[in-house]
């Protein structure tokens, strides 16, 4: 939603890499694997914590919390603004550990209202690491005018409800000579990926021949293969489908069937790893040392 506010998206996973800019400045965002649409009030339930790159995440990822909202996109943002004015990561974390210590270190710690929306665990270990005071902004880029400043400030917040919002940081004076609310419409729902990509495919059964027109595009003499790739599409998308419905039909429920055996045999999926599923994390006990993994 940072970075497409009129059409209600929420990108998860903003980063330099996935900023293209050319020599007119034209920026365009890649990478929406992780995107989902959003309305204004949604908390999206924590599906990963591998949403969003390790040094761009919001700390309410980073500390398990349940559910999160769009202000992760503004966390990622001023991550990358910061990266900007310095030149260099301001969170540059080796682990999950580690990067809370560099947000730590940054901003100092947190007040108990400032991470309530985080999990008991999370603000017990924060409560029992020494105290820090943070830096000072205005000496980490000296260079930076007050306004920059001022705007990074607010990006930054602990508390994602505190953190500037997309309309927000849009009217702020550092930005004010860019701002233009006539070209910025807002969108009267959230964008929906799988009605869009389904409109585009004439069906999720097409996305294949979609691609390959797309590819055309850019490489005309590709055109001769059509009539062979349709073939196969049509494959694709009829019998291919039913062969994998069958086979799933086939497959023991996961709840009573074994783990798959080395030799490939069909079973049940193996669980995955607590982490990967949301679970609150075994943070380090308060006599470990912060930078250490876990």
């Amino acid at each position: 939603d940072a970075a497409f506010p009129g059409y209600r998206v929420l990108h998860r996973d903003l980063k330099p890499s996935n900023l293209l800019v050319n020599e007119n400045c034209d920026l365009k965002i890649t990478d929406f694997g992780l995107s989902r649409g959003v309305n204004p009030s949604d908390c999206l339930d924590f599906l990963t914590e591998y949403v969003v790159t390790r040094w761009y995440r919001a700390p309410e990822i980073v500390l398990s919390s349940d559910t999160y909202t769009k202000a992760v996109d503004l966390w990622s943002c001023g991550c990358i603004f910061a990266e900007l004015l310095g030149r260099k990561p301001i969170f540059p974390g080796s682990d999950h550990v580690q990067q809370l210590s560099c947000i730590l270190e940054v901003l100092g710690t947190p007040r108990p209202d400032q991470i309530r929306h985080v999990p008991d665990k999370a603000r017990r270990y924060i409560a029992g690491l020494q105290h820090a005071p943070g830096k000072d902004l205005r000496v980490m880029y000296p260079h930076a005018s007050g306004h920059a400043l001022s705007l990074l400030h607010s990006m930054l917040a602990w508390d994602p409800a505190q953190r500037v919002t997309v309309e927000q940081a849009l009217a702020h004076p550092y930005l004010a000579a860019f701002h233009n609310p006539a070209a910025e419409p807002v969108a009267a729902a959230a964008f929906d990926f799988e009605d869009q990509a389904d409109n585009a495919c004439g069906g999720s059964e097409n996305a294949r021949e979609a691609l390959f027109q797309m590819a055309c595009r850019f490489r005309p003499q590709l055109e001769g293969a059509l009539p062979r790739l349709g073939a196969g599409v049509g494959a694709v998308g009829g019998g291919h489908v039913e062969q994998q419905k069958a086979k799933r039909s086939r497959q023991p429920s996961s709840e009573t069937g074994a783990p798959p055996a080395a030799g490939g045999a069909t079973g049940a999926l193996p669980h995955a790893p607590a982490s990967a599923c949301g679970a609150t994390r075994d943070w380090p006990r308060y006599g470990q040392s912060v930078t250490g993994g876990a």
